[in-house]
């Protein structure tokens, strides 16, 4: 439900479009007025197209529109795409979500593909971390959505972000750009192009590099936390041998080393587990006195720094060949991604637990297009080809106080069942493996520091065929018909090799514990039951985290997964005069299923027998289906002074992929029963040849289906008999960081002060209702409405020459949490967030020759 001071916000932006309507109205009526908005062309349909008479849902955004909207990152593109979320959570490269209508798909795993795919040139990013970032070189960005797939290489469930790139030029030229901000950023970019051989061959060269101090203080070391090191690369030929041909060639280069990614214990309880832990190291997990503050600070284990390395580099030919009658567009690409991070993941002072991960996905992928007009026919057929590998590492090993933690956790319990029977001597995990080794495990090795998990490997080797067309063909003068077509094969095959040869606690305790003598043990009083699968399970859980359990390897599996799928569209769009077109469609939908690279999610828990088929989720997961259906509408008024442009939809999804996080497993799961459905209007607004406005609303109802099957608790009692609920929590929910409402709205204001250079201000606002940050949808990690105001104010030169502007984002320092989750070991205590970035400003200075 929206609050109050939604609705007045809602109604006064009403008011305003109003008067701007009026407005407009009178200065379109007066002579000598001339000015207009800023067409964008876009390639949405794969041809050139003002996005006006593009018949689809997109948003065009040029580099002039993104500066004055302080859109740096394009993770902030959402200030002017109100239907676009991203967030990062424990790692930007590898943790980055993308959602559109509410859509998007969740989760730190390597093995999911994202819902909304991002193409930089043309070319596929299967991984959104590796690709949204500092852009070079930035002409534009279209956000496309919907399914997508009979125009782009690589079909999405959800829809696309397409990011062009300025190519090189035949005129010598470049620019320089310096920024200096708080937190001691430093930011500087640069492009030079021209000529080598004059209207045959060019070139461009750029590079960036940005570094920034954290934002978020360590209380043990005093160290600043969550900063930024990132240097890229950029080199492009262009050639065009005659006036149908042109080959771009682009080769890039990028690294970053970051101390990042933390979160803040943004919900303590001073529970059972808080107090063992303030106990083991004092001030270790604490809760800041105001948590919705910038002011909170976290604690991290000593020696256990979080990290994020990554190198990103690729190359990519790009050939366009005008053959007469028909246009060739052949695009080849080859890229390498690694990714490796360190991770305190107990998120306290203590040292628990752990966590080492390195990825690395080299991706070859090759795209052909034919296109034509035949007299009413305007056509594309195409062919894409892509093949993935992907390597995952990871280590997770226990800390120093883990052991003590454990055994002043569970200590209790192990002495009530095994005390008496042994005549005192065990009391705790440490005692129970040292008593029952025969002393070979002594107390402080069986869980000691280091032991854990060493050499888990996964490695995914992907290959996607495709053949898909598009076709507009225009039945009247006036009315044209869309069809699209698309098949897909997918065929994905994944090896793990899963090993824990330094876990002696739990490689001994496990087997034990299935021969327990039951009947001996006084289970009733205990534990309230006499089930021995129970008392088993119970007892395993608290003793051995299933992550870093012996009893769960896998040794060398082998998993094979093939998806064929038809997709595609057939619309209408109606064109009243040159101002005005209507446009509906009904889309099918498609995102390849996968394979599970994540141990946390390949198990159930259940002790001592790893050959059970019961005692493992299922490590494949079904392709995501989506039917779509949209109308819409794209009205240019008052000489070209102002548009408006709505879309309504209503888009079914099958077997929606998730990801959930429990507290210490990830739980990939399909989604039987996902709908999203609302409108989204845009509008832009030239008062003058000085003021320009942006206005946009989106509503989006994203919901899970009613009854959803709760497949581990039907998997448990299947197993224990028990009588766990059957029906998924979710069911009926709202969908995690998926807004009811989003308002946007920015403008801009610029005049001549002097002759050549202008004073210039520009601000942005993008309002969200409240979102559930959890994908668990814990009612405690419910994130309020809030809004992010941008702002930037400068002078320049009136042929863009040169700027300097001072700016401002998020210039009230409104404190929001991006993801919370259930912190490991800890989970009845209280969650943990990530945060938003807190009010970041500096100056900036451009310089353009």
């Amino acid at each position: 439900m929206m609050t109050r001071t939604t609705v007045a916000r809602l109604l006064a932006s009403s008011c305003l479009l109003g008067m701007s309507s009026a407005a407009l109205a009178q200065e379109a009526g007066q002579s000598g007025n001339d000015f207009t908005l800023e067409e964008i062309v876009v390639t949405a349909q794969m041809r050139s197209q003002s996005v006006q008479d593009v018949p689809i849902a997109v948003t065009a955004m040029s580099e002039n529109m993104m500066k004055m909207a302080g859109v740096d990152d394009l993770k902030e593109l959402s200030q002017l795409a109100p239907s676009l979320q991203a967030s990062s959570t424990n790692s930007e490269a590898q943790g980055t979500v993308i959602r559109l209508r509410g859509i998007g798909t969740q989760g730190n795993n390597a093995a999911f593909e994202s819902a909304v795919g991002v193409f930089i040139d043309g070319i596929y990013r299967s991984r959104a971390g590796a690709a949204l970032t500092e852009i070079l070189d930035l002409e534009r960005v279209e956000v496309l959505r919907g399914p997508q797939g009979t125009l782009f290489g690589r079909n999405t469930s959800a829809g696309a972000i397409n990011i062009v790139t300025k190519q090189p030029e035949f005129e010598a030229g470049g620019y320089l750009e310096g920024t200096y901000g708080n937190y001691n950023a430093f930011d500087v970019r640069g492009s030079v192009t021209g000529p080598i051989v004059d209207d045959k061959l060019a070139f461009r060269l750029s590079s960036s590099y940005v570094q920034q101090d954290g934002w978020m203080t360590d209380t043990i070391s005093g160290d600043d936390l969550n900063s930024k090191g990132r240097f890229q690369m950029k080199g492009q030929l262009l050639w065009t041998p005659n006036e149908d041909v042109r080959l771009r060639v682009i080769a890039d280069y990028r690294d970053v080393d970051e101390d990042c990614c933390y979160a803040v214990p943004y919900a303590y309880r001073g529970g059972i587990a808080g107090t063992i832990i303030n106990a083991i190291m004092p001030g270790a997990q604490t809760m800041p006195a105001d948590p919705e503050s910038y002011e909170a600070q976290m604690t991290s284990g000593p020696d256990r720094p979080n990290y994020q390395k990554s190198k990103d580099w690729g190359l990519a030919t790009d050939l366009s060949w005008n053959l007469g009658e028909v246009e060739l567009k052949w695009i080849s690409a080859y890229r390498e991604f690694e990714s490796n991070r360190g991770q305190d993941i107990d998120f306290t002072g203590a040292d628990l637990l752990y966590l080492k991960q390195l990825n690395n996905i080299d991706m070859f992928t090759q795209e052909l297009r034919l296109s034509g007009q035949n007299g009413r026919l305007d056509w594309v057929v195409g062919a894409f080809y892509s093949d993935e590998e992907i390597g995952v590492g990871g280590d997770l090993f226990h800390g120093a106080d883990y052991e003590a933690f454990l055994n002043a956790r569970t200590g209790p319990l192990i002495a009530a069942v095994f005390a008496g029977p042994t005549g005192g001597l065990v009391t705790n995990w440490s005692s129970y493996v040292n008593v029952f080794s025969g002393g070979a495990i002594p107390p402080g090795t069986g869980w000691g520091e280091g032991t854990g998990v060493y050499g888990d490997t996964w490695l995914s080797k992907n290959k996607s065929y495709s053949l898909f067309t598009h076709n507009v063909i225009e039945l009247t003068e006036k009315l044209d018909m869309i069809f699209g077509l698309r098949f897909t094969r997918d065929e994905k095959h994944a090896e793990s090799n899963l090993s824990t040869p330094n876990t002696p606690g739990c490689n001994f305790a496990l087997p034990r514990l299935a021969q327990l003598p039951i009947a001996e043990l006084p289970l009733g009083a205990v534990l309230g039951t006499d089930d021995v699968r129970r008392v088993i399970d119970v007892l395993a859980t608290l003793g051995c985290l299933g992550i870093t359990s012996a009893s769960f390897d896998i040794a060398e599996e082998d998993q094979d997964l093939n998806d064929s799928e038809f997709s595609g569209v057939l619309g209408l769009s109606y064109q009243f005069d040159d101002d005005t077109m209507i446009y509906g469609n009904v889309a099918h939908g498609y995102k390849s299923g996968t394979i599970n690279l994540d141990r946390a999610g390949t198990i159930l828990t259940r002790p001592g027998d790893n050959t059970d088929p019961r005692n493992y989720l299922s490590p494949q997961i079904g392709a995501e289906e989506v039917d779509s259906f949209e109308v819409g509408m794209k009205k240019t008024m008052f000489d070209n002074r102002a548009q408006v442009n709505v879309a309504l939809y209503y888009m079914d999804f099958d077997n929606f992929q998730l990801n959930t996080f429990n507290g210490s497993n990830f739980l990939p799961e399909a989604i039987e029963d996902v709908k999203t459905k609302g409108f989204e209007v845009e509008t832009q607004a030239r008062f003058s040849e000085s003021f320009d406005m942006m206005l946009g609303v989106a509503y989006s109802k994203a919901d899970y289906g009613d009854n959803l099957p709760a497949t581990v608790n039907i998997l448990k009692n299947d197993r224990f008999g028990t009588n766990y609920p059957e029906v998924s929590g979710l069911s009926g929910q709202q969908l995690t960081n998926a807004p009811r409402w989003v308002l946007t709205g920015g403008a801009t204001w610029h005049k001549e002060v002097s002759d050549g250079m202008e004073f210039f201000i520009s601000g942005n606002v993008r309002y969200q209702t409240k979102i559930n940050t959890g994908s668990d949808l814990d009612p405690e990690k419910l994130q309020k409405g809030f809004a992010l105001v941008n702002s930037r104010v400068g002078i320049q030169d009136v042929d863009g020459k040169w700027s300097v502007e001072l700016w401002a984002n998020n210039l009230f320092n409104q404190f929001y949490q991006q993801n919370a989750f259930d912190i490991p070991l800890q989970a009845d205590d209280g969650f943990g967030a990530f945060l938003g970035q807190p009010r970041m400003y500096g100056i900036t200075g451009r310089f353009r020759f």
